[in-house]
């Protein structure tokens, strides 16, 4: 089983966070690669390229005492929703994440539907 990736926005981000997935540039380029340990040039660096968010591994308070199985339908009811659609453009990346918390959020309410 792979690890739950946990996105940070950039400007949330601290130093001594570790990247967890390789943060690629818009020719997808790797900027910094994972296991880098974040210091404030990288912050810098981040904010100058771009870059809205990146992989931190951590898990995040928002979804602390979630059930993952309700995670696990909320992301895949997302893709296939998004699955003709290139998510390594960063706003069809953010509108999926988006659309799988708001999803997320339904399920644990009890809403069977998507819409």
């Amino acid at each position: 089983m792979t690890e739950r990736m946990a996105i940070q926005p950039t400007d949330g981000l601290q130093c001594g966070q570790r990247v967890a997935a390789d943060v690629l540039g818009l020719d997808r380029r790797v900027l910094l690669p994972a296991g880098t340990i974040i210091d404030q040039r990288h912050l810098m660096l981040l904010r100058a390229w771009g870059i809205p968010e990146i992989d931190v591994g951590e898990p995040t308070r928002q979804m602390t005492g979630v059930d993952p199985a309700l995670v696990r339908q909320a992301e895949a009811e997302v893709r296939m929703v998004f699955r003709n659609l290139d998510l390594r453009d960063p706003f069809l990346k953010e509108l999926a994440r988006h659309c799988a918390l708001r999803r997320l959020k339904q399920l644990m309410h009890g809403s069977g539907c998507a819409g």
